[in-house]
């Protein structure tokens, strides 16, 4: 009885060790478990924090990040719209000297083209003044010769008007001197018929004899001089026809000669003015081929230079677009990290709320055991 009560005291004290022992162990099991749960919560809110931290300073390096490449991007535009401008500015200028540099040059070939007109009509004038001088001094012989032939047709007429008042002077004389002739020889024979009535007839036969026979004389002598002054009037009109055919002729020969002389002066001015619009025209077409190579020169500038404004602009679209793409993949690049940093950190939530909830579950389960 004894060694049974014995062995159910010993049964008992072994029941309440283990029993303590079991209170012990879950009491420290409890305890550990909130230990756990503590150290757990705590190094989740060390985690959160410092996530939290690590976010926080990722965000302002992001921010700093995005800041920098706005200011740096903002600032490359704005240089690279300031270079355009320089440049389109530069090229404003150039376009500007180039213009005026062929305004100058079409000026200059200007002035020189009005020079040449100007030296041209100038020694159009001097020659055309010399052909005046030349016509005035030609006129000016002409009419010296035509005085001097009018001077001679004029001492001519002279000397005939006065051989023709001598004659008439001549025969106004005779007719006088017959008259008084005629006069006396009336008076005579009135004296005599009054004084001699009774004179014989051969007396006044010999008297009409003489009469007669001075008659003839005076008949001869009016013939003699009318033969005479018909050789004088006929010889005038020799001297006078041969005058007016050598007249005649050295106005055929002056005639031919200013003839020739004006045709040379016209052929050597036809020739001259040839030769001067032949030059011209070579002036001409040599300007009108530098004005062609200067215009060829300045279109294949234009050509260069559109072709350079238009590589130039093509390149800064291709920049401006590789740009913009640049910033484009940096912007999904930074989305991209933001995206698998926020999925990484919800990851993170994710596992610390499944290790809370299976802690929560074990401790609830080590309750419900106890």
């Amino acid at each position: 009885m004894r060694e049974k009560s014995l062995k159910l005291k010993q049964i008992r004290e072994k029941d309440e060790r283990q029993y303590a022992n079991d209170v012990v162990e879950k009491q420290w099991i409890r305890d550990c478990n909130e230990l756990r749960t503590v150290q757990s919560k705590v190094n989740c809110y060390h985690v959160q924090v410092e996530r939290q931290k690590t976010y926080n300073e990722d965000k302002l390096k992001k921010d700093e990040m995005k800041q920098r490449n706005k200011q740096f991007y903002d600032k490359l535009w704005k240089n690279d719209i300031r270079m355009k401008e320089n440049n389109e500015q530069n090229e404003k200028l150039k376009k500007l000297k180039l213009k005026h540099d062929i305004c100058s040059v079409l000026t200059q070939q200007i002035k020189e083209r009005e020079k040449r007109k100007m030296d041209i009509q100038i020694e159009k004038s001097k020659e055309y003044q010399d052909l005046m001088n030349l016509q005035e001094q030609i006129k000016l012989e002409k009419e010296n010769e035509f005085n001097k032939k009018l001077k001679k047709y004029h001492n001519s007429k002279k000397f005939f008007e006065n051989s023709l008042k001598m004659r008439n002077k001549h025969t106004q004389y005779i007719k006088n001197e017959q008259l008084k002739y005629d006069q006396a020889l009336l008076q005579k024979l009135e004296k005599e018929e009054s004084d001699e009535k009774r004179a014989s007839i051969h007396s006044k036969k010999r008297r009409n004899y003489e009469n007669l026979i001075y008659m003839d004389y005076l008949n001869k002598i009016n013939n003699k001089e009318q033969s005479r002054l018909v050789k004088v009037d006929k010889m005038c009109d020799e001297i006078m026809n041969e005058d007016l055919v050598k007249r005649k002729e050295r106005s055929v020969l002056e005639y031919g000669r200013q003839r020739k002389l004006i045709d040379a002066i016209k052929n050597s001015r036809k020739q001259q003015v040839d030769e001067k619009l032949e030059l011209i025209k070579k002036r001409k077409e040599e300007e009108c081929q530098e004005v062609n190579q200067f215009l060829n020169i300045l279109k294949k500038q234009n050509e260069l230079f559109n072709v350079k404004e238009a590589v130039k602009s093509r390149r800064n679209r291709e920049y401006q677009l590789d740009l913009l793409a640049q910033i484009e993949f940096n912007k999904k690049i930074k989305e991209s990290k933001l995206l698998q940093q926020k999925e990484i950190y919800r990851r993170q939530v994710d596992a610390d709320e499944l290790y809370k909830t299976k802690i929560e579950n074990t401790l609830k389960l080590d309750a419900f055991k106890i």
